[in-house]
């Protein structure tokens, strides 16, 4: 296979191996696999799952960068990795967007590095260019701690961030934890590696989260509502469109009267 038709992630798998100065055996023991690298690094077979993990592991290379979505080799040690844990590729060689439902949240806390169980998750594509540079998820909303931004039942549209650095404090982000998932503002604090996890309701308290508690961290860039009604229904929404009519009401009064 020519070289410009290989696969982005064969070209950069052999691009780390020359420059870790390891040879094919060398690597393949250090991934602790008995299939072939060479193999790997012409296109004929696939990377498996584990064998990005374990470049993960053993090497900190990014796997959003050995699939093209990133120009960051290798990711830090001296800041928490809240990096995707998996990246899969569908046949045409685009990356899903996983449907994770909140029946699926333990699950999915439990499979991060299981290529197997994500897909067996519903996915699909955005055919748009800002969501092809990067990887996202779609996440759905339990509860009310993030009310009148994300309603109960809707679906978080979230980006990876590769880094904590990355954070923009306030934020709102999904926040992949040892315990669980959660959807909040975030502030991250960098002389101890703290989170401080902050909800949209005040009646929910604020959640304070270290670094080591933290496994990856998705930046909400939208959200999909499968119930538009929510919105019809709110009184509140009611009141404020109301008054805007009255106040409409009023002014075309007065022009009348002039």
């Amino acid at each position: 296979m020519p070289d410009r038709a290989l696969p982005i992630e064969a070209k950069r798998l052999k691009l780390i191996r020359t420059e870790l100065g390891l040879t094919q055996l060398s690597m393949a023991k250090s991934l602790r696999t008995t299939q072939s690298i060479a193999d790997m690094e012409r296109g004929r077979i696939r990377i498996p799952g584990n064998i990005v993990t374990y470049l993960l592991d053993e090497f900190k290379v990014n796997p959003a960068w050995l699939y093209g979505l990133s120009e960051q080799k290798f990711l830090s040690i001296s800041t928490p990795d809240v990096s995707p844990k998996t990246v899969a590729i569908d046949a045409a060689g685009e990356e899903n967007i996983f449907l994770v439902s909140s029946k699926a949240y333990a699950g999915y806390t439990d499979n991060l590095h299981n290529v197997e169980w994500f897909n067996d998750l519903p996915a699909f594509n955005i055919p748009l260019p800002q969501f092809n540079n990067a990887s996202y998820r779609s996440f759905q909303i339990s509860g009310d701690s993030m009310t009148g931004i994300i309603e109960d039942g809707e679906w978080a549209l979230a980006q990876a961030l590769e880094r904590v650095t990355d954070i923009v404090n306030g934020g709102i982000y999904i926040v992949v934890g040892t315990d669980g998932i959660l959807c909040k503002s975030v502030y991250w604090h960098p002389k101890d590696n703290r989170f401080s996890l902050v909800s949209n309701n005040p009646e929910y308290d604020l959640l304070l989260m270290k670094s080591d508690e933290i496994n990856e961290i998705w930046e909400v860039k939208g959200k999909i509502c499968p119930d538009i009604h929510i919105y019809a229904n709110n009184s509140q929404s009611k009141t404020l469109f109301q008054e805007i009519s009255n106040i409409k009401s009023q002014l075309q009064d007065i022009k009348n009267q002039l």
